[in-house]
C-alpha cells in the first residue's frame, strides 16, 4: 500500500468534503465551511490543504492551512493557522499522519492552537515550539439562570443589538461594514507583539459574510484618523445557557478594553444573556478580565509555531502574542451556532 501526499487541488474538493462528511459526521454545512475557509479567505494565493491518499486517489488524511498575515518587529509575513489535522482510524497506525505533518510544517510557516495531545506531540517532533497559551475566561451574567443547567431547557432569545452602547463616559457604534474600522494597515500594537492582520479584507471575510452571524461595535472619538476600538459578539449556547461569545477585539489601551467588557455587560443585560465567554493570550488583559469578574474556565490552548524568529528562549512571554477566538477555527464550532 503507498500513501502518497500533496496539496489539495480543486478537483479534489468534491471528495475532500465527503471524507470530512466521515470524519465529522455531527458538523453540517461542511461544503459550505470548506469553500469559506479554503476558497474564500482573502489571504489565499493558492490552495494550502494538504492530504494522504491511496493510488485509487482515495483521500485518507488531511490538514487544512489556512493562509494569514501577521506582523512582528516591523515585518509583515504571510502563514497559515492549521485546523482538521486528522487521519482516517484504518490508517492511524500508517506513516499518513507524520507524512501529513512533516510536508505541511516544511512548505509553510505555521501557527497552531488547541492541538489534541497527539497532534501537539507530531508538532513539537517536527521542531514547532509553544510560544504562548490562550486562556478561556467566563462570566456568569446571571445566577438564576444556571437553574437551566439542571433543568437542560434552554430559552430562546430574540437578540437586540441597538445602534449605540454607552459604557461610563465611552459610546459604542454599531459598525455597518469593514472599511468603518480603522487600523494601521491592519495592525494596532507595537512591534514586540505578534499580531494578526485586521485588515478590511480580513474583517469583510470573517465578519460580514455572514451578516447574521456577528456583531460589530467600534467606539467612538473624538480625534479623526485614530486607530479603532472595536469588539465582536456571536450569540452562542453554552452547556444549555444562551450567551455571548466575544469573538474579536482591538483596543489602543488596557482602558479600551475595560470598556469593552462594560459595553458587553451591558449588552448581556439587555438580552438577558447567562454567560459570555472570551479567550486571552495577554496576561495584562487576562487582569481587566478578572477584575470584570470573569473567570478561567477549561485548558489553556497551546498557540505552536515554526516561526523561528521569536525563539528567544524556551520561556512563555505572556504578553507577546496577540491570538483572539478569530484566529484559526476556535470559534467556529462553538455552542450551537457552528458549520
Amino acid at each position: 500500500m503507498k500513501i502518497k501526499v500533496s496539496r489539495i487541488k480543486k478537483e479534489d474538493i468534491p471528495e475532500l468534503i465527503k471524507f470530512n462528511g466521515r470524519m465529522y459526521p455531527k458538523r453540517d454545512k461542511i461544503e459550505e465551511s470548506i469553500s469559506f475557509r479554503i476558497l474564500n479567505n482573502p489571504f489565499s494565493q493558492q490552495l494550502y490543504t494538504y492530504i494522504s491518499y491511496l493510488e485509487d486517489n482515495s483521500i485518507i488524511g488531511q490538514i487544512f492551512l489556512m493562509p494569514t498575515q501577521f506582523k512582528y518587529n516591523s515585518e509583515i509575513k504571510d502563514a497559515t493557522w492549521g485546523m482538521d489535522y486528522i487521519v482516517d482510524e484504518e490508517y492511524r497506525g500508517s506513516i499518513a499522519g507524520v507524512q501529513l505533518c512533516k510536508k505541511a510544517l516544511k512548505e509553510n510557516l505555521h501557527f497552531g492552537i488547541g492541538l489534541s495531545e497527539v497532534s501537539l506531540k507530531m508538532h513539537l517532533i517536527f521542531n514547532e515550539k509553544i510560544i504562548s497559551k490562550m486562556t478561556k475566561f467566563i462570566k456568569i451574567n446571571n445566577f438564576l439562570s444556571l437553574f437551566q443547567l439542571i433543568t437542560k431547557r434552554t430559552k430562546q432569545i430574540q437578540y437586540t443589538f441597538p445602534e449605540k452602547i454607552k459604557a461610563g463616559r465611552t459610546v459604542f457604534q454599531k459598525v455597518k461594514k469593514a472599511e468603518e474600522i480603522i487600523s494601521d494597515n491592519g495592525y494596532w500594537n507595537s512591534d514586540e507583539i505578534l499580531e494578526f492582520s485586521r485588515n478590511n479584507a480580513f474583517l469583510k471575510w470573517r465578519f460580514f459574510y455572514y451578516k447574521e452571524k456577528y456583531t460589530v461595535y467600534k467606539m467612538q472619538f473624538n480625534t479623526d484618523n485614530a486607530k479603532s476600538v472595536y469588539f465582536v459578539l456571536r450569540p452562542i449556547v453554552w452547556k444549555g445557557l444562551n450567551g455571548f461569545l466575544i469573538v474579536d477585539y482591538r483596543t489602543n489601551s488596557n482602558s479600551d478594553f475595560d470598556s469593552i467588557l462594560k459595553a458587553v455587560n451591558k449588552l448581556s443585560r439587555l438580552n438577558n444573556s447567562a454567560v459570555t465567554i472570551t479567550g486571552s493570550t495577554m496576561e495584562s488583559l487576562n487582569k481587566t478580565l478578572k477584575k470584570r469578574c470573569y473567570f478561567p474556565f477549561g485548558q489553556k490552548m497551546d498557540i505552536v509555531t515554526n516561526f523561528k524568529n521569536i525563539f528567544t528562549d524556551n520561556k512563555i512571554n505572556s504578553n507577546n502574542v496577540l491570538v483572539t477566538f478569530a484566529d484559526s477555527d476556535c470559534d467556529y464550532y462553538y455552542g450551537n451556532n457552528k458549520w
